[in-house]
Formats: structure tokens, sequence, C-alpha cells
């Protein structure tokens, strides 16, 4: 089984500025021109709260950034939990909806944007602090096309810092689903049981982001296992078994093609962050096949003719030999030309 790195998720409070008359208060000794004197320091204690559901930058923290997720309380506002996470490099920036590696670029932008939709000071406890996501170079591919957050299987979001993708785990009440108040993927309390849950136990389900994971239910009451196939493999749904990858195929644009002789494999061609080609595989479902004419897995029965992998039966055309009275005699009634001329 592959370890799943989980994500510590920190709960953030109200966000507002609060001043304690005794507990936050500390006398403070200090020496000015030779005379002692005695100041009150009051600390102010601030925090967050959601009023809707998103993805948001922490002002005070341009590396920080945090969710706002719907619960399953009773009123609104209180349904709404928030968690703070960390970019793994760079900051989060709210216009991009991602990490990016500027630090400076519309950084005081967004903070004079963030204090206008807070109230209070800006604070947050020390020991407050996520865990960073895990580098994949696997999942690079999910973050072309400057996407900030995706799905890369039913238990893991994948970050993108740039074009760098990097792992982070969701915690066993969540999966990963694309949500249209977030951008991209996020972990989330609701979801398609029959996709990323165990309605059954006993069966092992194809991961619906990634075509080299797999999930494995043991019970409908608890959460599923995410496995992984060895390198070079690929689960297939039809057999619940791992298989091997066809080795065919060079790329040199981009776009999707099919695999010569796998009527079921086709494979994706991008490049990464360095520039480099990366090849992406994937299989059809059962009993489909790819179509290079469709640009689809379709019903071999439907795939047009002139596709190497259809199966539709070609019509047999069929000749006759008439005379000239035969000729009228079809003219008049052309379904009856078998019976009418000699078939050759």
């Amino acid at each position: 089984m592959v370890d799943v790195y989980k994500c510590r998720r920190t709960k953030l409070y109200h966000y507002q500025q609060q001043e304690d008359d005794v507990d936050d208060e500390e006398e403070t000794n200090y020496s000015r021109g030779g005379r002692v004197s005695n100041q009150t320091q009051v600390r102010k204690k601030h925090s967050l709260s959601c009023t809707k559901e998103g993805r948001f930058a922490i002002p005070w923290k341009l590396g920080s950034y945090m969710e706002c997720v719907e619960g399953k309380g009773n009123e609104a506002f209180s349904s709404l939990t928030s968690h703070l996470y960390t970019c793994p490099k760079g900051h989060y920036q709210q216009t991009q909806g991602g990490c990016v590696l500027d630090q400076t670029v519309g950084a005081v932008e967004e903070m004079e944007e963030e204090e206008k939709t807070y109230r209070g000071g800006i604070e947050e406890d020390d020991d407050e602090n996520s865990s960073l996501p895990v580098r994949s170079s696997d999942h690079d591919w999910l973050c072309k096309g400057g996407t900030g957050f995706a799905c890369g299987s039913c238990l893991q979001v994948v970050v993108c810092a740039e074009f760098e993708a990097y792992i982070q785990s969701c915690p066993s009440s969540t999966r990963c689903v694309p949500h249209h108040s977030f951008t991209g993927g996020v972990c989330y309390p609701e979801w398609k049981k029959e996709t990323c849950g165990c309605e059954t136990g006993g069966i092992t389900l194809p991961d619906p982001y990634n075509p080299v994971a797999f999930l494995q239910c043991d019970s409908p009451h608890l959460p599923p296992d995410l496995y992984f196939c060895s390198d070079g493999n690929q689960f297939d749904v039809s057999t619940s078994s791992c298989v091997n990858v066809p080795t065919e195929g060079v790329c040199s644009v981009e776009g999707v093609f099919p695999v010569q002789g796998e009527c079921r494999w086709f494979y994706i061609c991008l490049k990464n962050s360095a520039g480099e080609w990366v090849k992406q595989f994937s299989l059809c479902p059962d009993s489909l096949v790819y179509s290079r004419v469709l640009g689809k897995c379709e019903d071999p029965f439907l795939v047009p003719q002139i596709d190497p992998c259809s199966q539709r039966k070609k019509k047999k055309t069929k000749r006759y030999i008439c005379t000239l009275w035969q000729l009228i005699w079809v003219f008049f009634f052309p379904h009856k030309v078998s019976y009418i001329c000699i078939e050759i």
C-alpha cells in the first residue's frame, strides 16, 4: 500500500479584534534615561471566520491561504469551516487563484483587497501552521496552463506552484472534487460515493483522476485505501488488475493519439515546465475503443468504418444483370430487383 501524506489542517478562529482586560495585559519594565517606568502593553488577538465558500489569501502571510468549506452545521454561518494551508513555493495570489513564485508582484494589492474583506487587525498564533505538500513531478502535467489546484486522486489534491506539482492528502472525511467555488480541486466533505466512496465492501474501484491509482473498499462504513500500480502499469477496471502500459508512440506535437495495434489505448503528449515532452497513457473503459476519427472512446460498432478499430459491418454491394424489359419492371418495382434480374 502506498503511504499517503496527511496534511495538517489548522482551525482558524473568528477574525475580530479583541482586547482582554486581564489575560492579555503584560506588565513590561523598561529603562528610559536612567528612569524605570511601568508600561502596560495590550496584545491584540485576531483570527478569521468564513462568510462564504472559497479559497482566500491571508493578508499578513503571503505564503498561506485559507479554504472555507461547507460543513454540516444547522446555521449557514456556523456550517462553514476554515482551514489554513501553506504554498509549497512563493505566495498565494488571489487574482490568479494559485501559488506563484514572484512574491512581490500583486502582493500589496492583495493585502489591500483582503483588508477590505476582513475587519480587525492581523495576527496569528505561532503554533498554527500547516504541513507543506510533497513534490510530485509525475503530476506536473496537471499544472499545464497555469492551473492552481487539481485532483491527483480521490484522496489527494495537487497544489501547483507555477508549473510544478505538489501532492497534499485529504483528511479521511473528505474527497478531492472539482468545485465551482474553488479554483480547481479541493478536499470537500461531499462527493459522489459511486466514484470516490465505498457503497459496499470487498470491491476495487478505479480512481477517476489517476489511471495508475485504484481504491480498495473493505467496508461501506470506512474510507477506501488508495493504491498505485507499479511503474509501467495502469489499472484496468475490466480485469480489476494492473496491466502493462504500451511503450509505442513518440511525442513531437501536443495532442491525443491512438496506439497502433492497441485499440483500447491512447496517449496524451504535453510539455512540462522544463520544456520536456511528457507522454501520458490512458485506457478506454471495458468494451470501448479509442477512435482516431472521433477522437474519443466509443463503442467499436459505432466507430466509422475508416477507423482501424471499427467493428461496424460493411455493407455488401450486390450487382445484377437485367434485360431492357427487366429494367422497366425494376423501375416500377425496385424492391423486387433480386427477383427480376440475375445476381452476379
